[in-house]
């Protein structure tokens, strides 16, 4: 099978989350999906931990011969998407729902002009246990315009998580360096113009 669909993690010496990223996309509804890690020269066990999943996922592993500056490791793994379809999920991250992939895959089906998908933001602690979470207004489209507005008045990311993005959306753009902390909502806002 081919996959649709793409997962890309980048991780440094994530060994401690990275098995909870793993294991959330190997519990997925979606079938087919494709996952690239890129290890920026992890020195812990994360080499380790990704031989484990081998022949678990349809995994890909790249390993960065020297550690990369995030936004150049980041692109590094943008670089890779074959898929139509992607997200990116930080390795201390994980997938909360089992059909999460599903419904973002379902979402860009029904509508071929939205480049992005986005969902909600669940913080929970090391038990994984919920401390708290941030709603953004989803089950609808939102303007990237008022959305990019609102994050420069209110300094919070009011795009979300992109949960599914179209390749054909990302085209050449990638991360800005000069944006260490907004660089999510920059590449968002690009992408929907």
């Amino acid at each position: 099978n081919v996959a649709r669909f793409s997962v890309l993690i980048p991780v440094l010496n994530g060994a401690e989350h990275l098995g909870d990223a793993l294991g959330s996309i190997a519990a997925q509804t979606l079938p087919d999906v494709r996952v690239v890690v890129s290890d920026n020269a992890s020195t812990d066990a994360t080499p380790d931990l990704l031989r484990s999943w081998k022949d678990r996922l349809d995994l890909h592993v790249i390993r960065q011969p020297k550690t990369l500056p995030m936004q150049a490791h980041f692109n590094a793994l943008l670089g890779q998407v074959q898929t139509e379809r992607y997200m990116l999920l930080c390795h201390d991250d994980y997938l909360a729902r089992p059909d999460a992939l599903q419904l973002a895959d379902q979402a860009l089906d029904e509508s071929p002009d939205v480049p992005a998908v986005y969902c909600n933001l669940a913080y929970v602690n090391a038990a994984k246990r919920p401390l708290s979470t941030r709603h953004f207004p989803r089950g609808r489209r939102f303007s990237a315009e008022e959305a990019g507005r609102e994050t420069l008045r209110t300094g919070r990311n009011m795009f979300g998580i992109p949960l599914g993005v179209r390749r054909s959306a990302l085209g050449a753009l990638r991360y800005d360096p000069t944006f260490h902390y907004a660089m999510d909502v920059d590449l968002s806002w690009a992408m929907a113009r």
